[in-house]
């Protein structure tokens, strides 16, 4: 596929994003933003650094959008959608009924469970927002293990 790289194979795997237009049709040229439109999107399997933070942050600066799989306690985290990290939670593995999206504010370390990914009338969960107090507190708890970080003074 054009436009992806792989790398880092340490704690995550780093996949940076730079399409062209065309190379990702199932994006909207809003969502792709055009020529040299760039986003990080990391697979977290243990504890985050500090420079994937970074990489995460480069799309909307202040907040990280995340899809988590509950099950096998992996976040993937950065981009523009929770969809996109959603699907590489999906070719990592994971089953679509074990991942939920939320968003990540690093700076005051708050948790919004609340994403389009989570809408699943199957599933009884009818919003945006994980109605399961349950399921929120398991994506919450991994979140915190993996991302939750000491702030540099």
């Amino acid at each position: 596929m054009a436009g992806v790289q792989l790398g880092g194979w340490g704690s995550s795997r780093c996949i940076g994003i730079a399409p062209i237009l065309g190379d990702f049709p199932h994006l909207s040229p809003l969502h792709r933003g055009g020529i040299g439109w760039k986003m990080r999107i990391h697979i977290i399997r243990k504890k985050v650094t500090a420079d994937e933070i970074k990489d995460m942050l480069e799309g909307l600066n202040s907040y990280i959008k995340l899809a988590v799989d509950i099950k096998r306690k992996v976040v993937v985290g950065g981009g523009i959608l929770h969809a996109d990290c959603e699907a590489v939670l999906l070719d990592d593995g994971s089953k679509q009924e074990n991942i939920w999206g939320a968003d990540w504010y690093p700076d005051t370390n708050e948790i919004r469970c609340e994403a389009l990914i989570n809408i699943r009338p199957r599933q009884n969960n009818r919003s945006m927002k994980i109605e399961d107090k349950k399921i929120c507190l398991k994506v919450e708890k991994i979140i915190r293990k993996r991302l939750s970080h000491e702030k540099s003074k």
